[in-house]
């Protein structure tokens, strides 16, 4: 996975600007709270804010399965994972 290779997109750049922002609203998103924290601790760097989405997105196949599995056994944790 190349997370640096390419420059921000226009959504990025719009979730970078609230990530910056979301300090300042009393009502952020968790996301960009997230962001904000995540930032915080590694700075802006490309590589760095685009790593958390890519964690958080590689935990969803797993936590997929086993809410499958124990909602509707092992073929719904198979489909939905």
């Amino acid at each position: 996975m190349r997370l640096g290779n390419t420059g921000f997109f226009g959504d990025e750049y719009n979730s970078l600007r609230e990530f910056a922002a979301s300090g300042l609203q009393p009502h952020s998103p968790v996301f960009f709270a997230l962001m904000r924290a995540w930032g915080a601790v590694g700075g802006r760097d490309i590589v760095w804010l685009r790593l958390l989405t890519a964690l958080l997105a590689a935990l969803v196949v797993p936590t997929l399965y086993v809410l499958g599995r124990e909602l509707g056994g092992g073929r719904a944790a198979g489909l939905g994972a």
